[in-house]
């Protein structure tokens, strides 16, 4: 069995928290709903730390780098091209946990 990397930067928050506090029917819908394999930017996802349970990251995808080989591109943070990110994930975090949370850039190394 391998691990496989890849590189992000999201806009979005740890809902760690949030996710253990939810029975196991409403662990599978988030995860149904929002765990991808193919991400693509734009996109709203689900980033769980499957190898230690350190986080659970949920927001939209900015940059990244599927493979873990090419590394993320050049990136400059500029709060008006990217507001509408925040506002699309405060949205959704209110939808799925019904409270309102505060994103955040988050850069990693995800592996799974």
């Amino acid at each position: 069995m391998g691990t496989d990397r890849s590189d992000y930067i999201i806009i979005g928050c740890d809902v760690k928290q949030l996710v253990d506090k939810m029975d196991e029917e409403g662990k599978d819908n988030f995860y149904d709903g929002y765990y991808r394999w193919n991400r693509r930017n734009g996109e709203i996802v689900h980033l769980p730390d499957n190898n230690s349970g350190d986080y659970d990251y949920f927001g939209v995808i900015v940059e990244h780098d599927p493979d873990g080989y090419e590394g993320l591109s050049p990136f400059i943070y500029e709060e008006n091209r990217y507001a509408e990110h925040k506002e699309k994930v405060t949205k959704a975090i209110k939808e799925v946990f019904d409270v309102e949370l505060e994103p955040k850039l988050i850069v990693l190394t995800h592996w799974q």
